[in-house]
């Protein structure tokens, strides 16, 4: 509901929860899609920015073009299973937000990863932006903390989460 997600909006960003501007196209990675369909699950709002940190509607553009590409990327060729997703959209002082609601992946479909590249596979943990980021040959990524080969991935993995 309308209240539910000026609810989110208000308690911001954490472990389940990741907001983007995407007022007008699509984030370009899929780092928070593959971290929530690999650990409990996510939601995921676009058109909410965040400044002086705090969060704020802006809004999208083009609110179904843009729900639309979303879930066709979910459950196209960009990630190597196709994902469980809920999609919303919400109305709030005149501005569009969307809202997906990411599903945590049985386990014996993870790792979920995009880019048909295992190593695009990823985690999220206990702090917001605290994402276990599995990178080979990637030294310059931003968010870089670990490096961990295939093996190890499937390792971790198959084994609960």
């Amino acid at each position: 509901t309308r209240e539910e997600l000026l609810d989110i909006i208000d308690k911001g960003e954490w472990v389940d929860v990741e907001f983007k501007r995407a007022a007008s196209s699509l984030p370009t990675d899929g780092v928070d899609v593959s971290a929530f369909a690999n650990t409990k699950g996510g939601t995921i709002g676009f058109g909410i920015e965040e400044k002086d940190s705090k969060f704020k509607i802006l809004g999208v553009e083009n609110t179904e073009k843009l729900q639309s590409d979303f879930l066709t990327t979910l459950r196209g060729e960009k990630f190597n299973n196709v994902l469980s997703v809920v999609a919303e959209r919400h109305e709030v002082d005149g501005k569009n937000v969307l809202v997906f609601h990411i599903n945590e992946m049985p386990r014996q479909a993870k790792p979920i990863y995009y880019g048909n590249d295992i190593r695009n596979s990823f985690l999220r943990l206990v702090e917001k932006r605290l994402l276990s980021m599995i990178y080979q040959d990637k030294p310059n990524h931003p968010e870089q903390k670990y490096y961990a080969d295939k093996e190890l991935l499937e390792r971790i993995f198959k084994s609960e989460i």
